[in-house]
């Protein structure tokens, strides 16, 4: 192993007598074995992609560097041998995409982004003054490397690791799926308080759309991101929508509405400022700098829908909000919709309801939006309205179409009741929709 001698010792005594470590690497080391990972170069990658350790390094060093060399830097601190370069796979920490068998075109899962070509890294060049070197200037072989002239034909100049995030050049190159442990939680209840997905070709220099997933009972943000296929239906989305899943409940995973530390106002506003600050691709942006928010309400995400929707001060900026069969606060969303009611009829902004059990609340609201329409002398066919066809799949040009949609839908799908499956079909179909509105 080339010996660094810019790079600051990796251990300490304090004062207490005690050796402490100042190599930031350390901290996800101790991460690794605390948690009993595989001690390989993967398995120390698997810990760094958790957002929790991998942020441990990067506040610890000056510059932004990859995730697979932080897991084969720990390697190294192991005493284990350097690996050869980092496999790339664009889609790691993603999960599969599931094809359900006999579905239309909507359950096609995308196709794959292929990963670029591999580039042979000379082994110098792996081992970066991360400290020291400024983001700009490519890494300089020790003293003792010969000249480029002087050495083998094949060994090209150095490169930047395949793995480094792309954010610095503000457009991403494959997926990105986050898990944070913020500062601002509902409790200390030792789950993920927010999913980030940034789907791949996200650009920051460009305006960007946030989507709020707000999940039900019995369910947590990490979970519900699999179950609802979030990230194939995200994927459908307009150029440059990102999915943010908070951790709204006080439990994870109960079967009550206590909310914690969610209940209080400003509480959402907050926790997306953090997630904004703590993603690299988002670095340098607020929530008040993206163009539109879309929020989906899935069975109790009713719930800390309302309090995005009125106690943030984010209203200005939320364009849809989807209930998935979840009305169960009947008229807690017709302010905004009577505030909006123009806006809606025209197309400019989105109201949805996609229900089976709570079909009385949602009829009873579709019937007091005809009457706002009415009132303000617009036409009725801005609103539409399908009750009959549940098995059906509303087409997404028919969604596109209309600002003001209601629809039933008693569908099965991936093995899930009505319920749980109009999260699997609407968030996509919906996305899709907005995507032919742009076109």
């Amino acid at each position: 192993m080339v010996r660094d001698n810019n790079r600051e010792p990796a251990d300490k005594t304090s004062s207490s007598g005690r050796l402490e470590s100042t190599d930031p690497f350390v901290d996800v080391r101790q991460a690794a074995f605390a948690d009993k990972q595989e001690r390989s170069p993967q398995g120390f990658e698997r810990v760094a992609y958790t957002t929790s350790a991998y942020e441990a390094v990067l506040s610890r060093v000056s510059q932004p560097i990859g995730m697979a060399a932080v897991g084969q830097r720990m390697w190294e601190l192991t005493g284990g041998s350097r690996p050869g370069a980092p496999s790339y796979n664009p889609y790691r920490g993603v999960p599969d995409y599931r094809d359900y068998r006999g579905g239309s075109a909507i359950y096609q899962p995308p196709s794959r982004v292929e990963p670029p070509a591999r580039v042979t890294i000379p082994d110098w060049a792996l081992a970066p003054a991360w400290r020291s070197r400024p983001q700009d200037v490519s890494p300089q072989p020790p003293a003792d490397v010969p000249p480029v002239s002087q050495r083998p034909q094949e060994v090209p100049q150095p490169q930047r690791p395949m793995d480094a995030p792309s954010w610095p050049s503000g457009v991403t190159t494959r997926p990105e799926l986050l898990e944070y442990r913020l500062s601002r939680h509902t409790d200390n209840h030792g789950k993920a308080d927010a999913v980030v997905y940034i789907p791949a070709g996200f650009d920051r220099s460009k305006p960007v759309n946030v989507v709020v997933y707000n999940h039900g009972w019995h369910n947590d943000a990490a979970q519900c991101f699999n179950t609802a296929q979030l990230a194939r239906q995200i994927d459908q989305a307009p150029p440059n929508t990102i999915l943010i899943v908070p951790e709204w409940q006080q439990e994870p995973d109960a079967g009550n509405g206590n909310m914690g530390n969610a209940a209080k106002n400003g509480y959402f506003r907050n926790t997306f400022e953090e997630i904004f600050q703590r993603t690299p691709a988002l670095s340098g942006l607020h929530i008040d700098d993206v163009a539109g928010i879309s929020i989906y309400s899935h069975s109790a995400g009713y719930n800390p829908t309302i309090k995005q929707l009125y106690n943030n001060g984010l209203e200005d900026k939320i364009k849809s909000i989807t209930m998935l069969d979840s009305l169960y606060d009947g008229t807690a969303f017709d302010p905004w919709i009577q505030k909006n009611i123009y806006d809606l009829a025209a197309g400019r902004k989105h109201f949805e309801n996609f229900y089976s059990g709570t079909a009385g609340q949602s009829l009873a609201q579709a019937g007091r939006i005809d009457q706002m329409l009415q009132k303000a002398g617009l036409p009725s066919d801005a609103m539409i309205v399908d009750d009959r066809s549940g098995q059906s799949v509303m087409d997404s040009s028919t969604i596109a179409g209309r600002g003001i949609v209601f629809k039933r839908s008693t569908k099965s799908v991936g093995g899930q009741n009505p319920h749980s499956s109009v999260a699997s079909i609407y968030v996509g179909q919906t996305q899709d929709a907005r995507r032919q509105a742009l076109a």
